[in-house]
């Protein structure tokens, strides 16, 4: 997906930059996390080598409003595997609540699907990451999986 702004920060299909500057973030917070270990302690120690898939589950409604307070849901599932077998899966649910001072701006702009869709996506994964990141990283230590390094940014 590309990013509706241009390099002068302008977009055909309105001003991606005020529309985001229209926007204070207040928070970013975890609500629910599930974490299993699928084998051994001894077993997770041992493997050395191993993948992560990392996806994003989609929300319905992607948003919520209310009064010039925005609610952006975000789940995360994050399976780490080696080449034999599952070690463990991973799930995030945060909340990213932010300030609206133009409401009839952010609805204008949120009617854009281009827009919306970099918003609700890209974007969002981007205030999230490093939140995501330590989480990952302390979680898979405190489950006895070695060291896992995720890049700084998405």
């Amino acid at each position: 997906m590309s990013n509706p702004c241009q390099t002068d920060g302008s977009s055909p299909h309105g001003d991606y930059e005020a529309f985001i500057s229209n926007m204070k973030l207040i928070d970013i917070f975890v609500f629910h996390s599930e974490c299993t270990r699928a084998c051994a302690i001894s077993d997770a120690r041992a493997i050395k080598e191993f993948n992560l898939n990392i996806s994003r589950a989609s929300h319905d409604p992607a948003y919520s409003l209310e009064g010039s307070s925005l609610a952006i849901p975000l789940s995360f599932r994050i399976e780490i595997l080696s080449s034999e077998k599952e070690i463990a899966s991973l799930e995030y649910h945060f909340e990213a609540l932010f300030s609206v001072s133009d409401l009839k701006a952010f609805h204008r702009s949120m009617k854009d699907d281009e827009v919306s869709r970099f918003f609700l996506g890209p974007q969002m994964d981007k205030f999230v990451w490093s939140y995501l990141r330590c989480l990952i990283s302390s979680t898979c230590s405190n489950m006895g999986i070695a060291r896992v390094v995720l890049p700084m940014m998405m």
